[in-house]
């Protein structure tokens, strides 16, 4: 049995309003990423699945509770900077993880001072991209790339710089067809022997393609089905869309009923 890389327990995570923090976002959410799998996320809008990704980077201290286990490590006693030694991170919007002003050669530049994780040349990056069939201008800025070719090369440089842990983002939801599908091509071949990825989507397709196992969320932020490798091969995109379902119709009945019981529906 492979060793557990990513292990989550009874985590809650709670959101300030009104100078109070009386929000909850995630409720008792347990599971386990072992070596060389890739959990995928899903769940309705404002399920949590991002906040979840945050509450591991570190991004949210002070709002979480539970047990976050990386490599062994207790994190949430961790700071961020700690954490990204072993924990890259790929968000939805393709902006983020680049500076605009500088060019490709001059990312790949500052990896040298990313401690716990690799450096990653020009070279070897030009390499991958001309493994996937395309190429960028090192002497391009960041933020004169369109959104693909911004995502896939902030994809690449957390990939080379090899984590221990890839988290992603909706990766492909803002590009197009063909950057989105060479993104896929990098996700899949990053698992290996010693590392764990967590992808949140909204593309079923993508869930059914991609991965091990399927966490789903329903929109009270809880665990709703928690399926394991066999259990996951065996779903198309019509059960993936009725598990989708009952995540959101079992949350809303539950908030149905507790409004109810507390009297908070006029008659």
């Amino acid at each position: 049995m492979t060793a557990p890389v990513i292990q989550v327990r009874d985590l809650r995570v709670r959101y300030s309003r009104n100078g109070s923090a009386d929000t909850d976002v995630l409720r008792n959410v347990s599971f386990c990423v072992s070596e060389g799998e890739t959990l995928v996320v899903l769940g309705p809008n404002g399920s949590g699945k991002s906040t979840l990704l945050h509450a591991i980077t570190g991004e949210l201290d002070g709002l979480v509770s539970g047990e976050i286990h990386l490599i062994g490590r207790t994190a949430l006693s961790e700071p961020r900077h700690r954490r990204a030694r072993a924990v890259a991170m790929v968000y939805q919007d393709p902006s983020r993880g680049t500076a605009a002003h500088l060019t490709l050669r001059e990312h790949c530049d500052l990896t040298v001072a990313m401690a716990g994780r690799g450096r990653v040349t020009w070279e070897r990056v030009a390499s991958r991209l001309e493994s996937l069939g395309t190429s960028l201008n090192p002497r391009d800025l960041a933020g004169e790339l369109s959104g693909g070719q911004r995502q896939l090369f902030t994809l690449l440089l957390a990939v080379l710089s090899a984590p221990r842990i890839l988290l992603l983002d909706e990766p492909t939801s803002a590009l197009d067809a063909r950057h989105a599908a060479l993104v896929l091509d990098v996700i899949r071949e990053f698992s290996g022997p010693r590392t764990a990825t967590i992808m949140v989507t909204h593309d079923l397709m993508e869930a059914s393609q991609i991965g091990q196992a399927l966490l789903v969320l329903n929109a009270r932020g809880e665990v709703q089905t928690l399926l394991e490798e066999e259990a996951k091969a065996s779903l198309n995109e019509a059960a993936l869309r009725s598990l989708l379902a009952e995540a959101s119709a079992s949350a809303w009945t539950r908030r149905l009923g507790e409004e109810l019981s507390e009297g908070g529906l006029s008659r």
